[in-house]
């Protein structure tokens, strides 16, 4: 089955290992202003829980953490 992301990311996998769908994710975390519900939808979770709840089992981390741990950071120049 192939899955198609909104940003142009493409995805092969089964039923049976899906293991590939949090990593696409971690990409468009750091590298969009999706939000989560639309990259769990865009990766093929079932729900925004769904992506919540698998997201921290493959990377240790969850999915807001890990956005803005990759994100710049705005220094003041004050």
């Amino acid at each position: 089955m192939r899955l198609m992301l909104i940003v142009g990311y493409e995805a092969w996998y089964s039923k049976k290992d899906c293991s590939c769908r949090p990593h696409v994710a971690r990409d468009l975390l750091a590298r969009s202003s999706l939000s989560s519900t639309e990259i769990a939808i865009s990766c093929g979770f079932a729900d925004q829980s769904h992506f919540t709840r698998v997201f921290p089992d493959v990377t240790g981390i969850a999915p807001r953490a890990w956005r803005y741990a990759r994100q710049p950071q705005v220094l003041d120049p004050g």
